[in-house]
C-alpha cells in the first residue's frame, strides 16, 4: 500500500520580485523623506539661534546678565495691573458657583467677563419669568456675588418653544477663594 500524505497546510507562496521592488523604493522614499526632515530640522535651529542671538542685547551676551528694562509708562503700568487683576480672578471656583446656581430651568448661553473692575454679564434662558428671577436670587444668595442684578430680558422662541432670554450682571465680592 502507498503511503499516504495528508498535508492540510498549502505550501507558502513565494514572494514576487515586484514586491521586493515596491518594499525596496518605500524604504528609499522614507529615506529621502528622513532626509529632508533632518535638514528642515537642522535649518529651524539654526534660524532659532540666529533669531536669539540677534535679539538678545549685545551687552547681555558677553556678560551673561540681563539688560536693564527701562520704566514703563504709566498707560502700560495701568494696562499690567488690570491683566494682573484679570489673572488673579479665580475663574474655575467663580464658574463652577454659576454652574451650581442653575438649575434644570435655566441654561447659561454666554458668560462675558470683562475683568474684576467691570461686572460679569449672563446671558440666560428660562421657561418662566419666575425662573428667571430665581435664579438671580439664589446668585445673590451666593458668598462670592456682592450684587445681581437682573439688567434685561425679553420673550423669544427657541425651536419653536417659547423661552425668557435674560441678562444678569454680576458683580463679585465677599469671600475671596
Amino acid at each position: 500500500m502507498k503511503p499516504l500524505h495528508i498535508d492540510f497546510a498549502r505550501a507558502r507562496p513565494s514572494t514576487s520580485p515586484w514586491a521586493w521592488l515596491v518594499l525596496a523604493l518605500g524604504a528609499v522614499g522614507l529615506a529621502l523623506a528622513l532626509g529632508e526632515y533632518l535638514g528642515a530640522q537642522a535649518q529651524w535651529q539654526q534660524a532659532r539661534e540666529a533669531h536669539e542671538r540677534d535679539a538678545a542685547p549685545a551687552g547681555a551676551a558677553r556678560t551673561g546678565s540681563r539688560a536693564p528694562v527701562a520704566p514703563a509708562s504709566p498707560e502700560a503700568s495701568r494696562a499690567a495691573a488690570r491683566a494682573q487683576l484679570a489673572l488673579d480672578q479665580p475663574w474655575g471656583r467663580l464658574l463652577a458657583e454659576l454652574e451650581s446656581r442653575a438649575d434644570a430651568p435655566v441654561a447659561l448661553l454666554t458668560v462675558e467677563a470683562p475683568g474684576r473692575a467691570a461686572p460679569m454679564r449672563l446671558i440666560a434662558e428660562a421657561r418662566e419669568m419666575n425662573h428667571a428671577v430665581a435664579y438671580v436670587e439664589s446668585l445673590r444668595g451666593s458668598p462670592l456675588v456682592s450684587t445681581a442684578t437682573l439688567a434685561s430680558h425679553e420673550r423669544r422662541e427657541a425651536d419653536g418653544v417659547p423661552v425668557i432670554r435674560f441678562t444678569v450682571e454680576i458683580v463679585w465680592g465677599g469671600a475671596r477663594p
